[in-house]
């Protein structure tokens, strides 16, 4: 039997490059950009995972950009995969996320969303973008200006295995939190610093449900 090896290129050696299917040789691809436009809603030096990705099934479905639109939502804890089948949802450490402090992804103006009353809405400074976000104990200086980074809240501690505490967060298009929700990428200008892109999967053919669930997220 023919033994194999397995070995790491190193991409910023000289000396090693990729051969292609044509067999012809070239410079390995460049790594990842870890540039984005717009913060994580947390802490440097921690790591939070996608619980409930775009078209959760349990509640990223509502899709009438007139009233209430969040297919592109994304549910992040910092509990790593011991959530429920669809959702943030487990009889376990449901409150691990709890007490976590929010920051402002980026600089603009907060008011309260008025149909929850655990959600704020951030408009950035230009108007072209804004965020719902929660589910917090909103801090009591969090209406008016903020800077990016600053605290707006911290995560809500849910009493019963009814709820999973977690930081949920949509973007919109233009100011206000008003319209369809849109993916974080670098297209619509909504990357996460130091994230990958998180483009719709969806197709002509299919709409696949919780779309990058269990994507790690690190700042």
């Amino acid at each position: 039997m023919q033994d194999i090896s397995l070995w790491t290129c190193d991409g910023n050696n000289p000396n090693q490059r990729w051969l292609s299917s044509a067999g012809q040789v070239s410079p390995p691809p460049p790594p990842p950009s870890t540039g984005g436009q717009i913060n994580l809603p947390f802490r440097s030096g921690q790591n939070w995972y996608v619980c409930q990705g775009y078209r959760g099934g349990v509640t990223h479905n509502y899709e009438n950009p007139n009233s209430y639109h969040n297919i592109y939502s994304l549910d992040i804890t910092v509990e790593n995969n011991s959530w429920g089948s669809r959702g943030c949802y487990s009889l376990d450490n449901v409150n691990k996320s709890a007490g976590n402090q929010i920051l402002a992804p980026v600089s603009g103006n907060v008011e309260r969303v008025s149909w929850a009353d655990d959600l704020v809405c951030l408009t950035n400074d230009s108007r072209t973008k804004s965020f719902m976000i929660g589910h917090m104990t909103p801090s009591t200086k969090v209406l008016g200006r903020v800077n990016q980074d600053a605290v707006i809240g911290t995560v809500k501690r849910y009493a019963t295995s009814n709820g999973y505490a977690h930081i949920h967060i949509a973007a919109y298009n233009g100011a206000g939190c008003r319209g369809a929700s849109i993916p974080f990428t670098d297209a619509n200008g909504i990357r996460f610093n130091g994230a990958p892109n998180l483009p719709s999967l969806d197709t002509p053919n299919s709409r696949p449900m919780n779309q990058h669930r269990g994507t790690v997220l690190r700042r």
